[in-house]
């Protein structure tokens, strides 16, 4: 019968290499951005509220083309959008849900916002609701149209 030794240079090896997948794993959730807890205001740009709807999106999974679920529909009006990011989290769901801004007419726009310092403004693709009820922020940064995906909090969004 043929045994295996480990010398101790390839044990420590081993060891070393097991610790850092572990660490891996344990950690994968934290290679998200995290937007700082902070109030965010959305430009709609001259789009009137009154007109706009947050809507679940149909789960297609097309990028930017995904059209808005009618049945999972809120007015924008004069709500504060953490507030109607809230209804979406009672409802019933057991995938991740997307979260878009549409027009009246069904076409999805893409409103923008400023990081409170100023410094950069993001356009918002769409909100994405995880099964664990964690909110996700599908995100381009304007200057050069970088994706980002950035956890954050449903009361930030005003």
């Amino acid at each position: 019968m043929n045994r295996i030794t480990l010398k101790p240079k390839n044990f420590l090896f081993l060891i070393f290499g097991l610790i850092l997948y572990s660490s891996y794993q344990m950690n994968s959730q934290s290679a998200f951005y995290n937007l700082p807890d902070s109030e965010r205001i959305i430009l709609y740009g001259d789009q009137d509220t009154s007109a706009l709807f947050l809507c679940s999106q149909d789960q297609k999974r097309v990028f930017g083309k995904n059209s808005a679920n009618i049945k999972d529909c809120y007015a924008i009006g004069g709500n504060s959008i953490g507030d109607l990011l809230g209804e979406f989290m009672v409802s019933q769901h057991s995938t991740e849900k997307q979260v878009g801004f549409y027009t009246q007419d069904s076409r999805q726009i893409h409103p923008a916002w400023i990081e409170p310092k100023g410094e950069e403004s993001f356009l918002i693709l769409s909100f994405v609701l995880t099964r664990e009820k964690v909110w996700f922020v599908q995100a381009l940064r304007k200057r050069d149209k970088q994706y980002f995906y950035f956890k954050t909090k449903k009361d930030s969004w005003k």
